[in-house]
């Protein structure tokens, strides 16, 4: 029979809040119900833009952070993702109009794996030749900028709508864009990166159809 003295303590929960890391000013992102501040750790939290800035505007953006920290008051977080609502990605689209559709698997200087996918959309339809220049230099800019850059000031850029920026004044040289957008850009966490990896060597190691006829 367990005795009061070894009976388990029940802590009692409390409701936490979420703040934003200082290149947001520490807004608060949201609350969480915990005994103690480390129970959230490594947890997701995903908000519209417009719970940061306030701006009605912007609740097609969602920014993703995890949370890494905690002070005395608070929940602290680091940035992990942003990426469009899919009706806004959606209402980009119109017709009599063509469309480059990207998927990039990339470090980042800090040495971050990152997957980001930019979205083109030019003012007119145009034909092959032209949709493989935007191709090609679409990712030799994304390749530079995310190669030489933080994850955090990434992210900043993205939201500040920096790095669209720059992108659409180096294409639109090459053809009008109607939309140069960021649909998706997300950190890849190491379980995920682990997970990836140890698969393709699984792949590499099984035996061919070939190699296992002839050991039979």
């Amino acid at each position: 029979m367990v005795t009061k003295a070894k009976a388990a303590i029940i802590k009692k929960k409390r409701w936490a809040t979420i703040i934003a890391p200082k290149i947001f000013d520490e807004q608060p992102l949201g609350e969480t119900y915990v005994s103690e501040f480390s129970e959230a750790l490594g947890k997701d939290i995903s908000v519209s833009l417009t719970t940061i800035t306030g701006d009605p505007q912007k609740q097609n953006i969602i920014l993703t952070f995890t949370m890494t920290g905690k002070t005395q008051q608070a929940i602290t977080t680091t940035p992990i993702g942003y990426r469009l609502t899919p009706a806004a990605a959606r209402k980009t689209m119109k017709r009599a109009k063509s469309k480059v559709e990207e998927s990039f698997k990339l470090t980042t200087s800090d040495n971050k794996a990152i997957i980001i996918k930019p979205l083109l959309v030019t003012k007119n339809r145009t034909k092959g030749a032209v949709l493989r220049n935007l191709r090609r230099t679409l990712k030799a800019q994304v390749t530079k900028k995310i190669t030489t850059t933080t994850l955090e000031n990434i992210l900043l850029d993205l939201v500040t709508h920096k790095l669209q920026k720059e992108l659409h004044d180096v294409l639109k040289k090459i053809y009008p864009l109607s939309t140069c957008e960021i649909r998706c850009f997300t950190l890849v966490k190491q379980k995920e990166t682990k997970e990836v990896h140890e698969a393709a060597i699984a792949t590499a190691t099984e035996p061919t159809k070939e190699q296992a006829t002839a050991v039979a």
